[in-house]
């Protein structure tokens, strides 16, 4: 029986065009110097060009929604299931934290005394949480969790 991923697939295209549509509808009123790399305590320590901010909101995301859709072709043994709800759960959480570092970057640049200091901690624990729960759930593949040729023969193991 194939559940119905529809859903899932949805949810990650909002997830990738969300950036975009932001970035273009920000784009006149963001400055020459965005923030892309955010220390410890949330303030800002990294800056990129405005023209380098089509990369970070557009090619990561799709980037890493097309590599999810390919790994499992590259499964030696078949063992790595895109048509199962956990893999699409896992996809879209992987680009929705690219897409949403991308527009909290754009945010950052547009509202630079906000004082949001904590927002990148929490994306990033809710990030954690998420694969952590997805992580329980994976069966042994060539590209998830501990991966020598002994756990990878051994159900046991």
């Amino acid at each position: 029986m194939k559940k119905n991923l529809l859903p899932w697939q949805l949810l990650t295209l909002a997830a990738l065009l969300m950036p975009v549509l932001y970035l273009a509808y920000a784009w006149p009123a963001l400055p020459e110097q965005v923030p892309t790399h955010f220390s410890g305590s949330g303030s800002a320590n990294g800056y990129t060009s405005r023209g380098n901010m089509w990369l970070i909101a557009f090619a990561l995301p799709v980037g890493i929604a097309a590599l999810l859709t390919v790994l499992p072709r590259l499964d030696p043994k078949r063992r790595f299931d895109n048509s199962t709800v956990n893999f699409q759960k896992l996809r879209l959480a992987l680009v929705a934290f690219a897409s949403s570092m991308a527009g909290y970057s754009i945010y950052a640049a547009l509202h630079p005394a906000a004082g949001n200091e904590r927002v990148v901690l929490v994306l990033v624990g809710l990030f954690f949480a998420l694969l952590g729960n997805y992580f329980t759930t994976v069966q042994p593949n060539y590209f998830v969790g501990i991966r020598t040729p002994w756990t990878l023969e051994n159900s046991t193991v």
